[in-house]
């Protein structure tokens, strides 16, 4: 999932926001489940993974591979990139992550695609270049919490106590993201059982 987001953020501050993704249809893109109770009570009726929530919020419309054929292209390129790369690499005496990245850039993805890529059918760029839009704050994992009733959020077996200087505070009960209300949840972290 983070690679994904790292990716797409790379993207988004070299060419600006894409119209729509073509990806694989995996739970980290598309989930397959379906929704809950919780989901459908609140009119959630097809699942959103982290990156497909992020997506909605940057306005990319996220496109499934659902044939055999297009699943079949992907798997092929990658196929071909881990064959074919290691091989480069060795060819060209490369030992270093540094090097490899820069060879990867300058020299084997610019001959892998000319290889494999074809003009597109329109040629107009359809990025939007927006660079009000935060990032960090979208490409992001949320998890939903309730607050309970001694201002106490738990995640993965950790408790972590909301702090009184948050102006309006969430009452118990109510449900809470990394961010509250666009503002960040002063909290500090309580020691556990869990800990070391």
């Amino acid at each position: 999932m983070f690679g994904a987001m790292t990716v797409l953020k790379m993207w988004i501050e070299t060419y600006g926001i894409p119209e729509s993704l073509y990806c694989d249809k995996k739970n980290a893109f598309v989930p397959t489940r379906e929704p809950t109770d919780t989901e459908l009570l609140n009119g959630i009726t097809r699942p959103k993974s982290h990156f497909g929530r992020a997506c909605d919020r940057l306005g990319i419309d996220v496109i499934a591979a659902n044939s055999p054929q297009a699943k079949g292209r992907v798997e092929r390129n990658q196929g071909l990139d881990q064959d074919r790369l290691v091989k480069e690499l060795r060819l060209a005496t490369i030992s270093s992550l540094e090097q490899a990245n820069a060879f990867l850039v300058s020299t084997y993805l610019p001959h892998m695609n000319g290889m494999f890529s074809r003009p597109p059918g329109n040629t107009d760029d359809s990025h939007v270049r927006d660079g009000l839009v935060k990032l960090d704050d979208i490409l992001c994992l949320e998890y939903d919490r309730k607050v309970s009733n001694d201002y106490i959020v738990r995640f993965e077996a950790r408790l972590f106590q909301i702090l009184p200087e948050i102006n309006p505070k969430p009452r118990p009960g109510d449900a809470v993201l990394i961010f509250w209300k666009n503002n960040p949840l002063p909290v500090k972290k309580l020691k556990t059982i869990f800990d070391d």
